[in-house]
């Protein structure tokens, strides 16, 4: 969804939504006489090496006063004082100057695509990642048969080193497969049980997939109640 997020992003702020929003204003919008109530800075912000100004202005529009501000080129308003008439467009709430355009701040279009590229190819991979190991699983829960191995260590599992416990625990075990070659495997587990009365050396028992004895899954009562289902 990141990608789509900042696809949004980017084009809400970008030229081409500001140069249409600021159209629709102009042929749409209805004709009103404001004031400058302030010229400021913007701070940190330049247009061809030029700080633009904000403007705010106020209005009247069907007998209510409005306020509302609009950023310029700082030359085009280099000789507005506070009180000058100015005219005004407005529309359902929005408002601009008449007879000045707004600046727009584009977005460059190499950087919306670098980056949605960028957080496609992440997403992408985590997702294949996960439907990869999903169907690996669901083939061992499937097909796998019961097998001895040995625990080497049971500990807390966190998907991240500063993230608080999650009642998760990862199990490394050993196991032989049906030709004698010994296999290291990892397998996740809620089983407190497991947890707190085993030991490293201690039996235990796994699901291991005939077809490829490099996938196993610890089986605990969770995996023994999705058996029973199936």
């Amino acid at each position: 969804m990141i990608p789509a997020v900042q696809a949004f992003v980017f084009l809400l702020f970008s030229t081409v939504a500001h140069d249409a929003n600021d159209a629709k204003i102009r042929a749409t919008g209805k004709a009103a006489q404001g004031e400058v109530l302030r010229i400021e800075d913007t701070p940190g912000l330049t247009l061809n090496n030029v700080p633009p100004k904000k403007v705010t202005f106020r209005y009247k529009a069907d007998g209510v006063e409005h306020e509302d501000s609009v950023t310029v080129n700082s030359v085009e308003v280099s000789e507005w004082k506070k009180g000058q008439p100015v005219a005004v467009l407005h529309v359902n709430g929005q408002a601009i100057l008449a007879d000045v355009h707004p600046v727009a701040f584009p977005i460059p279009a190499w950087l919306m695509i670098t980056s949605i590229v960028s957080w496609l190819a992440v997403g992408i991979s985590f997702l294949v990642y996960g439907l990869v190991g999903t169907q690996r699983k669901y083939q061992v829960l499937r097909r796998g048969v019961c097998r001895q191995g040995n625990l080497l260590s049971i500990e807390t599992w966190n998907v991240f080193a500063s993230s608080f416990p999650t009642g998760w625990f990862r199990a490394t075990y050993t196991y032989v497969d049906s030709t004698g070659r010994e296999w290291l495997g990892v397998s996740r587990t809620r089983e407190l049980t497991l947890a707190n009365h085993k030991r490293k050396g201690d039996p235990i028992e796994i699901l291991v997939l005939p077809s490829d004895e490099r996938c196993s899954t610890l089986l605990d009562s969770a995996t023994e109640r999705a058996l029973i289902g199936t």
